[in-house]
């Protein structure tokens, strides 16, 4: 086959009941110049057969079967592994609209930009569709870019739902961390790069919500990683030397995971009857302390492995001093404080 403008790489894992309605509206766009890099990520249930079935009709369908890597890492196969020009990431349960592809390669080109993304649809487990509005309509440099993706409001950090240059991950060296919430640590990154980023005001992309996906999962594990996805973003902005002028955005980013924890914190106590909210609150808190300094420790704290290797990738960490003592808890109160005076005191 001659090198395709599009790739799309499809991670699959364990999506037997979903793959088929994902495949076939892949198979089915109406653009043809691409292929599909399905990677199969030592996957249980039934969906090799089904992948192998699509790769032997589909010239342009390429299969990899590995063993079980994590998403991050299975996006990162398929960047190494493309041929196009541009690439799209598919989640495997997930249905593209027939002229995805071709709405999407047409507008990068006319816009003559770096990155399009468009509008998209959720879809519940019923069929049920309704739209999501984030409200942005025009092309705009990386800049405001940026900043609306770090709201997380009128645009998300989802991989899917865009059409990325490839040379923007290639030629900077921007590879997914293996962690959950790995496009939270990736495409601010990516936008970074980009010249310019077009916008699509139509639903394109059909994201299908089922119980089982891996972010109703909530565990201690899934809360680190999605405050280890903040530090990735702060630390990078940080390495490039301008985080002051993303300082406000990384600010916003950082509420917003902040809220998110917390809310997931709870929820998980609450589901599990788990004892000890107050103590995780308080470790939650102690962490995202850290992010008003003015800059960011790495060393020695929580998310040090994973930050050292996606953001300074064997180079030195700068050394930041010590945070200095930790605050006492500011709802402590009367009796409480007292004690707490007394504890120091001895």
């Amino acid at each position: 086959m001659n090198r395709p403008a599009v790739t799309v790489v499809v991670p699959v894992y364990n999506v037997e009941a979903y793959l088929r309605p994902c495949l076939d509206s892949i198979e089915q766009q109406t653009f043809r110049d691409f292929e599909a890099i399905l990677v199969n990520d030592g996957s249980t249930d039934g969906c090799l057969p089904i992948l192998q079935e699509y790769v032997e009709r589909n010239e342009n369908f390429l299969l990899i079967d590995q063993e079980n890597k994590g998403l991050g890492e299975v996006r990162n196969v398929g960047i190494r592994q493309a041929h196009g020009e541009y690439i799209a990431f598919v989640d495997s349960d997930d249905i593209l609209r027939k002229d995805y592809l071709e709405r999407m390669y047409a507008e990068i080109k006319k816009q003559d930009a770096d990155i399009v993304c468009c509008e998209y649809k959720f879809q519940m487990p019923n069929g049920f569709r309704f739209r999501i509005y984030p409200g942005m309509y025009s092309v705009s440099d990386e800049k405001k870019a940026i900043s609306r993706l770090m709201r997380d409001i009128t645009l998300h950090h989802f991989s899917w739902n865009k059409l990325y240059k490839r040379s923007l991950f290639t030629q900077n060296g921007i590879r997914f961390p293996s962690m959950c919430f790995e496009d939270i640590a990736t495409t601010a990154r990516v936008f970074y790069y980009a010249r310019k980023i077009a916008f699509i005001p139509q639903p394109l992309y059909y994201y299908v919500q089922r119980s089982s996906s891996i972010m109703h999962n909530i565990s201690y594990k899934r809360l680190q990683e999605h405050i280890n996805s903040a530090a990735i973003l702060r630390a990078f902005f940080e390495q490039t030397g301008e985080y002051e002028k993303y300082q406000h955005a990384v600010n916003q980013c950082v509420a917003v995971v902040r809220s998110h924890v917390v809310f997931d914190l709870i929820t998980m106590h609450l589901q599990n009857r788990m004892p000890g909210t107050g103590r995780d609150l308080e470790y939650i808190k102690e962490q995202f302390r850290l992010f008003r300094l003015p800059r960011l420790p790495v060393i020695g704290q929580p998310w040090e492995e994973i930050v050292t290797r996606i953001v300074f990738d064997g180079k030195d960490v700068p050394l930041v001093p010590s945070p200095g003592p930790k605050k006492k808890p500011a709802f402590l109160s009367g009796k409480k404080q007292k004690k707490a005076a007394e504890k120091n005191a001895v």
